[in-house]
């Protein structure tokens, strides 16, 4: 039963230190270059209508003129 609660313990611990400071010496021996780009990310709109079909074309029209 205290070989199940060291396993644990232990385990938590890496969890909360060991795994942070594993990560923090990768990065020091490891470095990876960022290249930045301008970013044009894709949109969806859901319109949800029920009865709309006066609003329907309105409404298409001021969604797509947004920037």
């Amino acid at each position: 039963m205290a070989t199940i609660f060291w396993i644990s313990a232990t385990l938590v611990l890496f969890a909360y230190a060991g795994y942070p400071m594993l990560l923090m010496a990768l990065t020091r021996v490891r470095s990876r270059m960022v290249h930045r780009r301008r970013i044009t990310p894709r949109v969806t709109f859901v319109i949800t209508a029920h009865n709309e079909e006066r609003r329907l074309p309105e409404k298409l029209q001021n969604t797509l003129a947004q920037n």
